[in-house]
């Protein structure tokens, strides 16, 4: 028994944090859907709606340095579980928002919370699984991210269709993502083996000067030409 569920440990943080990353990516695209409806109730023009577009992916490509770093150090598990709580909060106040001021905000706390989770979930199913395997477990991990841009897109739209609104839409998702948060913290992170939480010993120092290197300047820039192009084509 003890065996089967050794065997069964890495499925099952794969799960979790494919559950967990499905709402990173579902947030990228929701709003595409819904601008009409955030510009009818808020009076913004559509330069409002790309405000609160990008303001999201701004602040998440800001924070996978700062998380890379902070998961090095603390463990995937750990950072984890204290941002999750974050998106929840920040989903139902999202969902509650008297203004488009309120909107933005609670929207770029959903981006601080849940910027970790891919790095995190990285890392996570690279100490579980071996050699052999990775790759296609990063495949799997990377599609069902862009698995759920796409429904970022179409679900918001089939509730519309059903006469439920945005608030109902981030409602639903708050929700659902305080279940898969639960199922993390009581399931998986209790039974997984120490190095997934353990932190990084081999290097404890970030050497700034990496950020400024020719390498990464391209990187920052061609980053944001495919953000803004994606942005621009959702929206």
């Amino acid at each position: 028994m003890l065996q089967k569920s050794v065997a069964f440990q890495p499925f099952l943080v794969l799960a979790s944090y494919m559950g967990l990353y499905f709402f990173s990516q579902f947030h990228r695209t929701a709003i595409g859907p819904l601008a009409g409806e955030f510009m009818r109730e808020f009076v913004v023009t559509a330069s409002g709606v790309g405000v609160l577009t990008s303001s999201y992916f701004i602040i998440y490509g800001l924070l996978q340095l700062v998380y890379g770093a902070a998961i090095d150090r603390c463990g995937s598990n750990k950072i984890v579980l204290l941002t999750m709580p974050m998106h929840v909060i920040a989903c139902f106040l999202f969902a509650s928002a008297s203004s488009f001021e309120m909107l933005v905000a609670s929207r770029v706390v959903i981006a601080v919370a849940i910027a970790p989770v891919y790095i995190a979930g990285l890392k996570a199913t690279a100490l579980t699984f071996g050699n052999a395997t990775y790759g296609k477990v990063v495949g799997i991990y990377t599609g069902w991210g862009y698995t759920a841009s796409l429904l970022g897109m179409v679900i918001p739209s089939l509730m519309l269709g059903q006469g439920l609104g945005w608030r109902q839409t981030f409602v639903s998702l708050a929700l659902a993502s305080l279940f898969f948060y639960l199922f993390f913290a009581l399931l998986v992170v209790p039974h997984t083996k120490r190095p997934i939480s353990k932190a990084s010993s081999e290097k404890r120092s970030f050497n700034l000067r990496l950020l400024f290197t020719s390498d990464l300047a391209l990187i920052y820039f061609t980053a944001a030409v495919a953000y803004g192009s994606y942005v621009g084509l959702v929206s």
